[in-house]
């Protein structure tokens, strides 16, 4: 009929109904079967349930100002049909025993901002079919409770307005293709699940809170909010991530976090190397203002790969903890203003692949620790402001290079050590420990060479500089040379079998000795050595040079006479 049909008092209701019905003020009402094909109206104060294993169908609309009971684990309850529900009440779905019962939402539902969806504790509800939700009101999961939108037929969304939040201690469970469509700035403190290919999207601010393990895809800006711990287990965030401070964000082990956008670290991000191997992927970029920090897992040989490129600025940080492991691979770069602290035991790796990539030191960078950094392959530590090695060692192999016009001061307790050639552009200070593994090694550095009191220098090889000051250090093995057309310097003269003095040198005056002359020279020079006994009149000595490292060279002169006897070197130019 045409009219309101009002049910007072206590009601069990079945059938058909095509009129519009009212469930009155105080009323309570059971559902075993029934449909409604017009308006069906929940009054205030009132209570209609629908009972175990059975259905309530809604072909117009149903509109609920009271409460709306389902129940779920060992029963399943159903709302479904081809009309739409408006909650300005209160939703709330119920667990009998502990089985796999549903209550099930069939049909399109909508949590209005007045009205309240929950999910008691350790119940289950579950969006299913042509079934789509939209909320501007609280979502409330309680403890062991589970929200799920349901891998079957059509993907079905679930659509967060602005003013909505999911909160309790529960799980937001998304299957297949359905999505998690966030309209506006929405916070979810239940634990969100993104499975199969499902994904979070949306022009809205997504705030996730409490306890979180993330998976699947957010296309929406994400934060990670304060005091929240959430850990990856392979997600994808291709806007902007934004972990807030005193927030966590951790990478499971063996597991993924990939970043397609902007991902800013304001609180900590950690990964887990040695007995597990984590990732920080994508083809996005790292703002790191907090820390980020590897820890080591065991003893293997698992490693933390960083494949994004990082900025830290000069209050972020970068900590590889005593023991663990760290990469920086392909398409990664790290960039420093801040620290660097690479611990006892640990290792910084920049491994050999391409594209060839940069550690690039800004004004007031500090690496520390007593780890060990090393660059391989064509990989290059990029000096673009003055900074600080303070107790790392750092080693240079490969094609390995250094760029940047900039002053690099190596702490007391540093250590640089290069086992092929290389040039740096700028100035570097010695405090603690420069070593060339042979004799092939060329260094050069173009401006300036300071080796401070207690800094040591080993070396075997050639250090070519624009100029060099030695305020106490020990030099092991040749000096620095500086550079220049000719760059030669008379480093000895030696008489055979004990040592003569240098430049110039009186033989024996009645027996003979084998005269032997060592100088610095340019790479690939050619000599000529010249004899004289009045400084006037000078003869060529024909003997072979030897060539000790790229620049030392040496010639024995064999026996000299007694007498006074003067020689000369000169460099022939081509």
């Amino acid at each position: 009929g045409g009219g309101i049909l009002t049910l007072a008092g206590l009601q069990t209701l079945t059938g058909t109904y095509e009129d519009p019905v009212k469930i009155d003020i105080g009323t309570t009402a059971g559902i075993n079967g029934a449909t409604f094909t017009n308006q069906l109206t929940i009054q205030t104060n009132a209570l209609l349930y629908v009972n175990y294993n059975q259905s309530l169908v809604i072909s117009g609309t149903l509109t609920n100002f009271g409460t709306f009971e389902m129940f779920s684990r060992d029963v399943s309850t159903y709302l479904g049909g081809s009309g739409t529900v408006e909650n300005r009440g209160a939703a709330v779905v119920y667990p009998v025993g502990n089985g796999g019962g549903v209550g099930q939402i069939r049909l399109q539902f909508e949590n209005a901002a007045d009205g309240t969806l929950r999910v008691a504790t350790n119940a289950s509800m579950g969006f299913y079919g042509n079934s789509a939700a939209i909320s501007s009101g609280p979502i409330d999961i309680q403890d062991g409770a589970q929200l799920s939108l349901f891998h079957d037929g059509p993907p079905h969304d679930l659509t967060l307005l602005p003013g909505s939040q999911v909160t309790g201690a529960g799980a937001l469970q998304l299957y297949g293709n359905n999505r998690l469509i966030t309209d506006g700035d929405v916070r979810v403190s239940a634990a969100l699940r993104l499975n199969d290919s499902s994904l979070a999207t949306g022009g809205g601010i997504l705030t996730l809170a409490g306890l979180q393990t993330l998976t699947g895809t957010y296309e929406d800006p994400v934060k990670i909010d304060i005091g929240t711990t959430a850990g990856i287990n392979g997600a994808t965030f291709t806007n902007q991530l934004t972990i807030q401070t005193n927030a966590l964000l951790y990478v499971n082990y063996n597991q993924s976090l990939n970043v397609n956008g902007l991902l800013t670290n304001l609180g900590i991000v950690r990964l887990f190397s040695r007995d597990a191997s984590t990732y920080l992927g994508g083809s996005g970029v790292a703002a790191n203002l907090g820390q980020i920090e590897v820890l080591p897992i065991g003893n293997g040989g698992g490693q933390a790969h960083v494949m994004v490129p990082v900025d830290v600025p000069p209050n972020g940080a970068v900590a590889v903890r005593s023991n663990a492991w760290l990469n920086f691979g392909a398409g990664s770069q790290l960039t420093l203003a801040g620290t660097f602290d690479i611990e006892g035991g640990a290792v910084c790796l920049v491994e050999n692949s391409a594209p060839a990539r940069d550690l690039v030191l800004q004004s007031g960078a500090v690496i520390s620790g007593q780890g060990n950094l090393t660059f391989y392959g064509g990989n290059r530590l990029n000096v673009s402001g003055n900074a600080t090695l303070a107790g790392v060692t750092v080693s240079f192999t490969d094609s390995s290079a250094v760029t940047g016009t900039n002053l690099l001061t190596a702490g007391s307790a540093a250590v640089i050590t290069l086992d092929h050639s290389l040039t740096m552009p700028g100035s570097l200070t010695i405090l603690g420990t420069l070593s060339l593994a042979n004799s092939s090694v060329v260094l050069t550095i173009n401006n300036n060479l300071t080796l401070g009191a207690g800094g040591i220098l080993n070396n075997p090889g050639t250090i070519e500089v624009g100029s060099y000051q030695n305020n106490g250090g020990t030099v092991n093995g040749n000096i620095p040379v500086l550079l220049g057309a000719t760059g030669m310097v008379l480093s000895n003269l030696r008489l055979l079998p004990g040592p003569g003095p240098a430049h110039m040198v009186k033989a024996p005056p009645t027996a003979q000795a084998e005269l032997v002359l060592d100088w610095i020279g340019p790479i690939g020079g050619r000599f000529i050595i010249e004899r004289s006994s009045d400084l006037v009149h000078w003869s060529q000595v024909n003997v072979t040079v030897n060539r000790s490292t790229p620049r030392h060279f040496e010639a024995n002169l064999g026996y000299v006479s007694p007498g006074l006897q003067f020689y000369r070197l000169r460099l022939i130019r081509n």
